[in-house]
């Protein structure tokens, strides 16, 4: 997968930890299918997007546990509490939404289950049709 590393100090008053460099790793999902401005709105959580963050839409998502051939999208998507309040509005649907098309579409033409769809392959298509996934 991708990771994402950065340095960064922290601020403080005292000198010693002042001088301190941490290195940060976040590790970007592999099934990401899209991504989405920090835009959370929703359970008492507003965070307008402003930050220039952005967050990943994992395909997982959209496989329900024990179901064959179906993905869940739009405001159905699997998630806690939170992240629906993030991927709940219209212009993250279809982001989701794109990917679910997509991902169907492969799945017909490679005779396999939307589960077992090769997810490079989804992203390939995606990003020839301008879809920005990190």
């Amino acid at each position: 997968g991708h990771v994402l590393r950065y340095k960064c100090r922290m601020v403080t008053p005292n000198p010693v930890d002042a001088e301190r460099i941490f290195v940060i790793k976040f590790y970007l999902e592999d099934d990401t299918i899209g991504i989405f401005p920090e835009f959370i709105d929703g359970y008492g959580i507003l965070i307008l997007p402003t930050t220039g963050r952005y967050f990943q839409l994992p395909y997982r998502a959209m496989l329900p546990k024990g179901v064959k051939h179906l993905l869940v999208t739009g405001r159905s998507v699997g998630g806690d509490q939170d992240s629906h309040a993030a991927v709940r509005n219209m212009m993250c649907c279809a982001v989701n939404g794109q990917g679910a098309g997509v991902a169907a579409a492969i799945s017909i033409e490679c005779d396999v289950d939307v589960a077992d769809v090769d997810i490079k392959i989804v992203q390939r298509k995606l990003t020839k049709q301008g879809a920005r996934l990190y």
